[in-house]
This record gives C-alpha cells, sequence and structure tokens, in this order.
C-alpha cells in the first residue's frame, strides 16, 4: 500500500492544482479509513506537496473564512439596530464571497434604514 499511495502523491506533483484535488478528492473517497490516514501522514511530511497544492488551499479557506465573518458583521450591525434581514437577503449575504462588497454592505448597514436600502 505504502507504494502505491507514495506513486499516487508523486503523480499529483506532475498535474495541475485543479486536476490534483479532484483526483485526490476520488482516490481519498476510495480509500478505507486506514489507507486515507496514511496518504494524509504522507501529503504532510512531503514538503513539495505542502507547499504547492496544499498552500493553495490553505489560502482559499482563509478567503472563505474571511467572507463568512465579513457577512455576519453585516447581519450583527443590522440585528443591533433591529433591521430584520429577509430569507432572500439572508442567502445573498451568505453567498456573498465578495470582500469589497461585504464591506461596502458593513459601512453601509451603519446608517441604512432598511434592509431593503442596503440591498436594493
Amino acid at each position: 500500500m505504502e507504494e502505491v499511495l507514495a506513486a499516487f502523491l508523486a503523480s499529483l506533483m506532475k498535474t495541475d492544482d485543479e486536476h490534483a484535488k479532484m483526483y485526490l478528492d476520488l482516490v481519498d473517497d476510495a480509500l478505507t479509513l486506514a489507507a486515507s490516514r496514511r496518504l494524509e501522514d504522507l501529503m504532510k511530511n512531503t514538503p513539495e506537496y505542502r507547499g504547492r497544492i496544499a498552500t493553495k488551499y490553505v489560502a482559499k479557506g482563509r478567503e472563505e473564512g474571511r467572507a463568512e465573518q465579513a457577512a455576519r458583521a453585516v447581519s450583527t450591525v443590522l440585528t443591533a439596530r433591529g433591521l430584520e434581514l429577509s430569507a432572500a437577503q439572508r442567502a445573498r449575504l451568505a453567498a456573498c464571497t465578495d470582500l469589497d462588497q461585504l464591506d461596502a454592505w458593513l459601512e453601509q448597514a451603519v446608517t441604512a434604514t432598511s434592509t431593503d436600502e442596503l440591498f436594493g
């Protein structure tokens, strides 16, 4: 098993990021729990893998976290001001990943007289 996982990891290093992530997900889903954990251990101990692929996904996760935090901030300000979001507005806010847009909504949330004004 060790040789197969090492060969798989080596092949991922020769594959573009998008396909590498897809192949990793497909293979990991098919592995036993023990094999999946061993593959994870191999990836943690392979600096080239961490440097090339994992770093990209860490950055992506941080960006998603910033967007979620910004959306919560908008919602918190509106709630504190007694303004309630409709289900559609809540969904729009939660789906937004544009940090500039979220920052603009946060600034507007401080003075908006209604949620319709904010999302209009």
